[in-house]
């Protein structure tokens, strides 16, 4: 539901010119978007023995990183910007990307505290992120 929501703001943004109207919204979805791959890749790999939600931060940067390489490289077919604006856009994209990882990885280190704490009535085996609770 929420890559459904994402790709929804994101092609309705660029269709109705809501980016160029709006400048928020490509920060809205580039956070958006970062949160919701975090939570793809932590979902996909909940069995890890990696015991740190944080790994998801520099996994959605690389992730990130590799979408803005594809969008310069066909960037004619997107837009006409300068090199500097686009190395700005590409910058603040990555910050944001990484910012919705985060946010999504410390709500996951808080609710596996709780969980672990005893403070809420979930069980870790409940956890959808995949506590190891020794």
């Amino acid at each position: 539901v929420w890559s459904v929501l994402v790709s929804g703001l994101h092609f309705g943004g660029v269709y109705y010119n809501v980016y160029t109207a709006m400048p928020w919204w490509d920060l809205m979805t580039h956070a958006m978007g970062g949160l919701g791959v975090a939570a793809l890749l932590a979902f996909t790999f909940r069995g890890s023995t990696l015991r740190s939600p944080f790994w998801l931060v520099p996994a959605v940067l690389a992730v990130g990183a590799g979408f803005e390489v594809y969008e310069f490289l066909f960037k004619a077919f997107w837009h006409h910007w300068t090199l500097e604006f686009y190395v700005e856009d590409t910058i603040i994209d990555l910050v944001l990307n990484t910012s919705g990882a985060a946010a999504f990885a410390a709500a996951t280190a808080v609710y596996r505290s709780r969980v672990r704490s005893g403070s809420t009535t979930a069980e870790a085996d409940g956890d959808p992120v995949g506590t190891d609770s020794d």
